[in-house]
């Protein structure tokens, strides 16, 4: 092992069993959650993975960006057991183990402030957002994504090599990642990307809520409705889920290492870091649905691949109820992204999806926007759609 990054043990038994023995409830019951939670973040990513490379219509470069993320989280759930018993046995390798994790970490948060700035795009350039966002572009950005986040994970490790002595080390986040490390890291991920989401979808919201008011506007001199306060609150809910599990999981490690590295302090303490990045970890199964199955493209793809598993495995699937579940070629274009492309190839085509008629002969609820002046009406059904690709309608 080198001896730039050595992990030396201080004791007989590793600091890990002393803290199974000190607190053995706790240790176990993380233990369990995480080879509980590594399967279910397999599976969610996988399914959308196996979506996107079967259907060349989810081929677009917004979904891209889904599939990148996708990507990282199946590695996390990778990870995951691989890495607790990294963390368990403190073997020489748990550094190497910790710039993986930070890796796909870092991957991960990057493509999900990625994906608001897509949809910032959309909004604030409908009209040159097809010439902004090409399969070239999307791809280029990727790559330079995941460049970054291997180049800023594998920082500790770099740090340590540039040490000339061996370090007494615990396989412990604190221990083994020095706090200038800790800044660097929080200043060049977390902190920047949670500024870029909160403020992409800060501007969403309000350009939506003025949209759903003008549509309200226009309703009222027609017919009496007032519909006004449902659809903005369905607004802000979806949008406070997005940005809600964001924040809810990922700052509570982030402010105990801040509060570590200025006050001195040791919050992040031995175990303390491992259940605080637990909920950064059940990110990764939460994302999937978040950014994947309420897009009625990817869901109904989705479903088609399962059924497809089901019945090659000669399970017979239970058909959903009309409006549940899509072909999944022929699933409704109402994610953003595919709307702006459509609105700028052919209105037409938008026009017609928005008014084909239900089972019972009724129209589309959007239909109104029809008197709306054409100026205006490409920009407020993509603004329509943008919070529908997150809510799933099914009534």
């Amino acid at each position: 092992m080198s001896a730039g990054y050595a992990v030396n043990q201080t004791s007989d038994r590793p600091a890990s069993l002393q803290e199974l023995s000190a607190a053995p409830v706790a240790v176990v019951a993380s233990v369990l959650f995480v080879f509980a939670l590594s399967p279910i973040i397999l599976c969610g990513n996988f399914l959308i993975l196996s979506a996107v490379y079967r259907f060349k219509r989810l081929r677009t470069p917004s979904n891209y960006l889904v599939c990148s993320l996708a990507t990282s989280d199946f590695g996390v759930g990778l990870f995951l057991p691989a890495g607790m018993y990294v963390e368990l046995t403190e073997s020489g390798s748990c550094l190497v183990a910790y710039c993986a994790a930070i890796t796909l970490c870092s991957a991960s948060v990057i493509v999900m402030a990625a994906i608001a700035v897509d949809r910032f795009t959309s909004l604030s350039q409908p009209l040159r957002y097809n010439d902004l966002i090409t399969h070239t572009s999307m791809q280029r950005y990727l790559i330079g994504f995941w460049v970054y986040s291997i180049a800023v994970g594998f920082c500790p490790m770099v740090y340590i090599h540039s040490l000339s002595r061996s370090i007494n080390r615990e396989c412990f986040f604190p221990s083994l990642v020095d706090k200038s490390v800790q800044l660097f890291l929080f200043c060049t991920i977390y902190g920047p990307c949670c500024a870029i989401l909160v403020l992409c979808y800060a501007y969403i919201y309000i350009l939506a809520r003025y949209h759903a008011r003008a549509i309200y506007t226009v309703e009222i001199s027609i017919r009496q409705g007032g519909s006004e306060h449902i659809t903005v609150s369905r607004y802000g809910q979806t949008l406070a889920i997005t940005v809600g599990c964001f924040v809810c999981l990922w700052t509570p490690f982030q402010s105990c290492m801040l509060v570590d590295i200025f006050n001195g302090t040791k919050l992040l303490g031995n175990w303390m870091s491992i259940y605080l990045s637990l909920p950064i970890f059940a990110s990764s199964a939460i994302n999937p649905w978040i950014y994947g199955y309420r897009n009625s493209e990817i869901r109904a793809s989705v479903q088609r691949v399962i059924d497809d598993i089901f019945g090659k495995l000669g399970i017979p699937m239970q058909g959903c109820p009309d409006g549940c579940r899509h072909h999944g070629e022929q699933a409704e274009l109402n994610s953003l992204v595919s709307n702006v492309r459509l609105c700028a190839s052919s209105p037409n085509r938008v026009t017609t999806l928005l008014l084909t008629p239900h089972g019972n002969g009724h129209l589309e609820k959007n239909s109104s926007l029809l008197t709306v002046p054409e100026g205006d009406f490409e920009f407020v059904v993509n603004t329509q759609q943008l919070l529908e690709t997150t809510t799933c309608n099914d009534d």
